[in-house]
């Protein structure tokens, strides 16, 4: 799903609420940003209600030319901000990770460690460009 944010320009695209028992390392469905250009994009990780009673959860990115190509990890040059870590505690928090880079397909990863207990533990992702103006 696609939204215009009107004040800014940017926009918006729900790419995946991954609701399930994420206790192993979870990719994104992927992010299509043909049209965005050199622009990058923004991915916001909203943690909603983590059951887990130990572990964390490291955000990266990785890319690819084609949507159903082999995604290799963005390179550190290509990430604005660190790589964020989610703890287990982390309820209803939010984060962000920056995309510098120029290839159209990009994924979010959650790398899980020592994640147990719970059964639900809740993620949404939004990603946030800028549309191309260029053409």
């Amino acid at each position: 799903m696609k939204r215009k944010d009107l004040c800014f320009g940017t926009v918006q695209t729900v790419i995946t609420a991954m609701a399930t028992d994420i206790t192993t390392t979870t990719s994104s469905s992927a992010f299509d940003r043909t049209g965005s250009g050199a622009a990058g994009c923004k991915f916001v990780i909203n943690a909603g209600t983590l059951t887990a009673t130990s572990g964390t959860w490291t955000i990266s990115l990785t890319e690819c030319l084609t949507s159903g190509g082999t995604y290799t990890p963005v390179a550190a040059g290509d990430v604005t901000g660190s790589p964020d870590v989610i703890s287990f505690d982390d309820d209803n928090t939010v984060h962000q990770i920056g995309y510098g880079g120029l290839l159209p397909f990009v994924k979010v990863v959650l790398t899980a460690d020592s994640v147990s207990g719970g059964t639900t533990n809740g993620f949404g992702i939004t990603c946030e460009s800028m549309p191309d103006k260029s053409v």
